[in-house]
């Protein structure tokens, strides 16, 4: 289980947290694998990593819900005493809020790909991008829809070196490899099988 503080889980449930810290001897959530969080619902896990304090960032800092790195390492240390920021580690995790719904989490975890059909859908994309023919790349769109539940061309052009038109063109070819789906009222977001790739060139598995 990953437990949120009450103040986070409305930014969790939004998609403006998707990095999380924890004082672990080792990581205690998998890449790949969704887990309930108490009173929030369902979050699937993209990284989980030690790493040291040290090496947290300003980006992390502010995909934690903090206003600065500073303010983040004085909330970690009012909550870990005895951790020596200079020296000691901690467990870095990026994630995704799925929802409540048991479902989203058979859409996560069901796909199976094989290593074959994997790499088959990381040439397709390269293709994508080669006939579109624009700023960014397919992977730069597919890393933001990971992050959150779902995202409008605007967010997604905001994200990437692209306008809204050649973000639309891009996402109708990436429907055309069943890599996102589309809702009228909400825009984009990304199927079973586009998590399942989008996990794999993350964590090579």
């Amino acid at each position: 289980m990953l437990l949120f503080a009450r103040a986070d889980r409305t930014a969790v449930k939004s998609g403006k947290i998707t990095v999380a810290f924890r004082n672990w001897e080792t990581p205690r959530v998998s890449p790949g694998k969704t887990y309930r969080s108490h009173d929030l619902g369902l979050v699937f896990i993209e990284r989980a990593e030690r790493i040291p304090i040290s090496a947290i960032s300003e980006r992390d800092a502010h995909a934690a819900g903090a206003r600065s790195l500073k303010s983040l390492l004085n909330a970690y240390m009012r909550r870990h005493p005895d951790c020596n920021p200079r020296t000691d580690q901690c467990v870095r995790i990026e994630f995704r809020y799925l929802g409540n719904d048991e479902a989203e989490s058979r859409r996560a975890n069901e796909i199976r790909l094989s290593q074959d059909e994997l790499e088959e859908i990381g040439q397709q994309v390269q293709a994508i991008d080669e006939r579109a023919k624009g700023n960014g790349n397919a992977l730069e769109v597919l890393g933001i829809l990971a992050r959150r539940e779902w995202s409008t061309s605007r967010e997604l052009a905001d994200g990437v070196m692209m306008n809204t038109d050649q973000i639309k063109r891009r996402m109708a070819l990436l429907k055309r490899e069943a890599l996102v789906e589309s809702s009228s009222q909400q825009g984009y977001r990304l199927t079973p099988r586009g998590m399942r790739f989008y996990t794999y060139i993350v964590t090579g598995r």
